[in-house]
């Protein structure tokens, strides 16, 4: 039909069914949006009908946010005055050991130049003696062929910052530099007076053994007497070419350890002008 309507029966029902259109509009339809909507324009108003205040809002803001700041300021400034003291504790502490240092230093330096004097004063006297003779040599000229001495530096307090990583609290950055590089440079002095110690105990006492006694000379420096100069005496040397070459290369490695003790030396002086130089800060 033309209505709309369909008069055949549905499934054999005899039922008539209507071919349903859509429902009716609702005429309140579309009225929902603006009735029931959210109005998103932002209030300048606070619930009452007042006005908000903002001043009062942003000045406190800046309150809280100046607060904070000032109190991690606060915080770095106390971290940073610490951090002075403690530099100032391990300047001290720095400035201790380093005195001390120069100190063993400067005396294993003399006497690596009087042990330098008398190795020449022997190489001297071989020099001028012909091959085959026997010479009498003071004792004091053979103490250098039985004894070398080493200055054992204090490294305590550095070792400890550098462990710690507490050798950042100095501030200076050159003195920080050569004490980082400090330890090294002991380190190969040391191995340098291990070379001349094994040296003179292992090859040169062994090697001269067959020209010259050289027990009275040991035993008078293991009890620390030879540098009384009320000990004296001589021994019998007897010159020939293997006597020459072992005493040459004695006096040789003397001269060297003369330099380097000098090198260290003012090192260590260099060092410590810094330290005094920080601790003034």
């Amino acid at each position: 039909m033309s209505g709309g309507l369909s008069t055949e029966p549905a499934s054999g029902t005899g039922e008539e069914v209507r071919a349903d259109t859509a429902p009716p509009e609702d005429p309140r339809a579309g009225e929902g949006s603006a009735a029931h909507g959210l109005d998103v324009t932002p209030d300048s108003r606070a619930p009452g009908g007042r006005p908000l205040p903002w001043l009062r809002i942003v000045a406190e803001g800046v309150v809280i946010v100046t607060s904070i700041l000032l109190a991690f300021g606060i915080d770095a400034w106390w971290e940073g005055r610490q951090e002075r003291s403690q530099e100032r504790v391990a300047l001290a502490a720095l400035r201790l050991e380093f005195r001390e240092n120069i100190a063993r230093f400067t005396r294993a330096h003399d006497y690596h130049v009087a042990s330098a004097g008398r190795l020449a004063a022997l190489e001297d006297l071989l020099t001028a003696s012909r091959d085959g003779v026997t010479v009498q040599v003071p004792d004091s000229l053979l103490r250098p062929l039985v004894s070398f001495r080493t200055p054992d530096p204090a490294m305590g307090t550095l070792n400890t910052l550098l462990a710690s990583g507490r050798i950042e609290l100095v501030r200076d950055p050159a003195l920080q530099q050569a004490l980082a590089g400090w330890p090294a440079e002991v380190e190969d002095a040391s191995e340098d007076e291990r070379m001349i110690r094994d040296f003179i105990f292992e090859r040169l006492i062994a090697g001269l053994a067959d020209d010259v006694d050289l027990s009275p000379v040991m035993r008078a420096e293991a009890a620390e007497v030879a540098s009384d100069p009320s000990v004296s005496g001589s021994s019998p040397l007897k010159v020939d070419g293997g006597t020459r070459a072992l005493i040459g290369q004695r006096a040789l490695l003397g001269r060297l350890v003369v330099l380097q003790s000098e090198t260290r030396l003012e090192a260590a002086r260099r060092i410590l002008d810094l330290i005094e130089s920080g601790s003034g800060r």
